[in-house]
């Protein structure tokens, strides 16, 4: 049976290893936190965001949002 350091030192090693794609600080009481990486940020130019589809979203949404008011209105 192996010993609690050991199994520590085997969860540092995994983590060591899974640091590359996520950042892993260790807590007070030894236990081990794994964030992961933001995506990096797209800046738009002007006049960017106001396609069809953007429009077409954002409608779609307005009214699925309108609906599920009427039938939680219809319910109560």
């Amino acid at each position: 049976m192996p010993s609690p350091g050991n199994d520590r030192a085997a969860i540092h090693k995994v983590a060591t290893s899974a640091e590359v794609s996520m950042q892993v600080t260790e807590e007070d009481g030894g236990k081990l936190n794994a964030f992961a990486r933001e995506p990096r940020m797209v800046v738009m130019e002007k006049g960017e965001g106001s396609t069809a589809n953007t429009r077409l979203l954002l409608i779609g949404g307005a009214v699925l949002v309108l609906v599920l008011v009427a039938v939680a209105a219809g319910i109560s």
